[in-house]
């Protein structure tokens, strides 16, 4: 009897064993309530987001003890966004001459100064600006030559023209002569080059370089080089296009004519003609000495001789002149341009016809026909 008793008691305490765990189980399932969340965090517990409920068995073995609990820790990145870097195409960019002084530039200026209604000198209002291109280089008569060199975007297309304008002709960039028939030069860029490097950078220059030959002319010849549109071909704002090209100025060699004007009395009769290169320069002042340069002067000096006749009466010296007979400065003015030149000059009579004689000495040639003029009555008198 005391053998099923206890067989009765253990099954009865298994079963409430079993019937205990079942609820305990159910318990653990039991969703946190919000109070006992806030509860936990007061505690210094805290139960991060999740994408679920918090059940009692989530937290059942969290300990209430502050010395435990992590502080959250933030954490802060800084970046930077590089972009992907573009190819650069269809570009041209820069055009240079192996001779500096072969072109003639156009410029932007702007007029800071103007006259007022009185004759005043006031700054100007307006801030726009003009382009223009200066004589500031020039070929002489002889014609010269330089090597072109076009970089940019290798690949970039473009179309080069120079015409010249005088004579309506175009230069033939395979044959390196001008032509009556229109030409202009297609072609590739073949260097990366943006910006100005040294013309006598050796092979590395030679590299693709075009050939820009000018010939002999007798006659005062103006050139323009220019870029012509093509395609999608973008062209740096610094070149020269058909509106503002780059110019080459040709000037043969220029005349000076020495003679009298004809004045009140007076006509002129001997000249004297003189033909120089155009500027050219054939003595130089030592900045250090102020002293002429190491040319010799008597090679380049000029005898000449002009003469003027009175229509009636005789002629004699001017007071002045009857003392010092020498011819200055101011007894001549210049028509047509200026030029620079020593004097060592002398008047004289005979009769009717009065005489100048002696040496100039050009320092620097007229760029164009110039005549050189004397006036009569500054030397000479009619008795």
């Amino acid at each position: 009897m005391a053998t099923r008793e206890t067989s009765y008691d253990r099954l009865r305490a298994d079963t409430e064993r079993r019937e205990e765990e079942v609820k305990v189980a159910v318990a653990r399932k039991e969703v946190v309530t919000t109070e006992a969340i806030a509860s936990l965090a007061s505690a210094g517990i805290i139960i991060p987001k999740a994408t679920k409920n918090v059940t009692i068995g989530d937290v059942e073995n969290l300990r209430q003890d502050r010395v435990y609990a992590t502080r959250k820790t933030t954490i802060t990145a800084n970046y930077i966004v590089e972009k992907i870097p573009v190819p650069s195409v269809n570009n041209v960019s820069v055009l240079i001459a192996s001779t500096s002084n072969f072109f003639n530039k156009p410029k932007a200026i702007r007029t800071i100064f103007v006259l007022d209604d009185d004759g005043n000198t006031i700054l100007s209002d307006d801030t726009s600006e003009i382009i223009v291109t200066n004589m500031d280089n020039y070929l002489g008569g002889g014609g010269g030559s330089t090597n072109l060199t076009i970089g940019g975007d290798v690949g970039a297309n473009y179309t080069l023209i120079l015409k010249d304008i005088t004579n309506n002709k175009y230069y033939d960039w395979n044959t390196t002569e001008f032509i009556d028939a229109y030409s202009q030069k297609n072609s590739k860029v073949s260097k990366i080059i943006s910006y100005r490097v040294n013309p006598i950078d050796g092979d590395n220059y030679n590299k693709g370089k075009i050939q820009v030959y000018i010939p002999s002319q007798t006659i005062e010849t103006t050139y323009n080089l220019f870029f012509k549109a093509f395609g999608s071909t973008i062209y740096n704002a610094e070149l020269p296009t058909e509106a503002s090209p780059w110019v080459i100025n040709q000037l043969p060699a220029a005349t000076s004519t020495f003679r009298f004007e004809d004045d009140l009395g007076f006509t002129y009769d001997q000249t004297t003609v003189l033909t120089k290169p155009a500027g050219a320069t054939y003595i130089y002042n030592n900045s250090n000495t102020a002293e002429l340069g190491d040319v010799n002067e008597d090679e380049h000096k000029t005898v000449i001789t002009i003469t003027t006749v009175a229509k009636r009466g005789v002629l004699a010296l001017t007071d002045k002149k009857s003392i010092n007979p020498a011819v200055e400065t101011q007894d001549f003015r210049f028509v047509g341009g200026d030029v620079v030149l020593e004097t060592d000059l002398t008047a004289s009579v005979d009769g009717m016809v009065g005489t100048i004689t002696g040496t100039i000495l050009f320092i620097n040639a007229p760029l164009r026909e110039t005549q050189v003029l004397f006036t009569p009555t500054s030397i000479f008198q009619i008795k």
